[in-house]
């Protein structure tokens, strides 16, 4: 294993509003975490990177979904300019 950390991007610094959690991905971008519009106490979680997203649900699954795709994916983060 290796002792090498990821410094964090520009983008972990400065939450967009309504994200309950964010989860660092391989090359600097993230996995986050937000309320789900369908029901009142699901969320869901979003790639900022690739785009992907987990199923609507409770916190603790989505969570778990957020934290295996953040260990794996290695889309670069978009490019802000």
């Amino acid at each position: 294993m290796s002792d090498q950390t990821l410094a964090p991007s520009a983008d972990a610094t400065a939450w967009p509003e309504g994200v309950l959690y964010r989860f660092p991905t391989l090359f600097g971008s993230t996995v986050d975490v937000t309320p789900a519009r369908t029901v009142h106490t699901w969320v869901v979680a979003n790639c900022r990177a690739c785009d992907a997203d987990s199923p609507a649900g409770y916190r603790a699954k989505v969570n778990e979904w957020a934290q295996e795709h953040s260990a794996k994916c290695r889309a670069l983060p978009r490019p802000t300019a």
